[in-house]
C-alpha cells in the first residue's frame, strides 16, 4: 500500500460550518472523538471559544508550522483534560469496547484504510485513509450513528451518546504518520490506564507503511 500526503496545492473538501473539516483524497486522517460527558460544560465552552478563536487568527489550510503551534496551544490542552478520564467512561467496558472496534473495523477495506486505533475509557483515537472517492463526514457519521444506537440498547438508555463533533488531521509525511502512530500507542500509559481499560489495535506493516524521512 503507498501512502499519499497532504499537499496545499492539491483540491480540498471542506465540511462543517464555524470549525470546518478538511479533506483531501486518500490522504491520511487523525481523528478524534469523546463521549458526550467526557469534559465539563464550563471548560467545553471555554474550549470552543478558544479554538473557534484561534482558527479566525489562523484559518485553514495549515502548514505544518501553524498545526504544530494549535497542537500546542489548542489540542494539548483538550487531550490532557480527556486523559482524566472524567465523565462516566463507559468505554472500560470490554463488551463495549468490542461494539465500537467491530464498527471501525468493518468498514476497513470498504471506505478506508485502517492504521490504528486506541478506544480508550472516555474517547478515542483512529488513524485511518479514507478511500479516494469517501467522505470523510459520512465515514463519521455512520461509525457514530451505529455504534451510539448499538450502545444505548446494550445499557438501556437514550440520548446523546458521542459528542456531536470531532477532531481531524491531515497526514503531511511519513514522520508525522509515525508521530501519531506513537502517540497513539503511548496514549493509555500516559493516562495510567491498566491492560483491560483500553483496546489498542494496529496494522502489522505499519512500521513500513510510515518508514522514510
Amino acid at each position: 500500500m503507498k501512502i499519499a500526503y497532504y499537499h496545499p496545492k492539491e483540491k480540498l473538501e471542506k465540511h462543517g460550518d464555524k470549525l470546518p473539516h478538511w479533506q483531501q483524497a486518500a490522504v491520511p486522517c487523525f481523528i478524534t472523538w469523546r463521549l458526550a460527558d467526557a469534559l465539563p460544560v464550563a471548560y467545553l465552552r471555554k474550549l470552543k471559544f478558544e479554538e473557534y478563536q484561534w482558527t479566525l487568527r489562523h484559518p485553514k489550510p495549515w502548514d505544518s508550522q501553524t498545526q504544530d503551534l494549535y497542537n500546542h496551544c489548542i489540542g494539548s490542552k483538550r487531550e490532557k483534560w480527556l486523559d482524566r478520564g472524567l465523565g462516566r467512561c463507559v468505554l472500560r467496558r470490554p463488551d463495549v469496547r468490542q461494539d465500537v472496534a467491530a464498527s471501525l473495523h468493518f468498514g476497513d477495506s470498504r471506505q478506508y484504510q485502517l492504521m490504528c486505533y486506541v478506544i480508550m475509557p472516555n474517547h478515542l483515537h483512529l488513524f485511518m485513509v479514507p478511500d479516494a472517492e469517501a467522505s470523510l463526514g459520512e465515514i463519521m457519521f455512520s461509525i457514530k450513528s451505529y455504534t451510539a444506537s448499538r450502545i444505548n440498547k446494550l445499557l438501556g438508555e437514550r440520548g446523546a451518546f458521542w459528542q456531536e463533533k470531532y477532531w481531524d488531521r491531515l497526514i503531511r509525511s511519513p514522520a508525522q504518520g509515525m508521530r501519531v502512530v506513537n502517540y497513539i500507542r503511548n496514549n493509555p500509559g500516559k493516562a495510567h490506564l491498566g491492560k483491560k481499560e483500553y483496546t489498542l489495535w494496529e496494522r502489522e506493516d505499519i512500521e513500513d507503511l510510515f518508514r522514510g524521512e
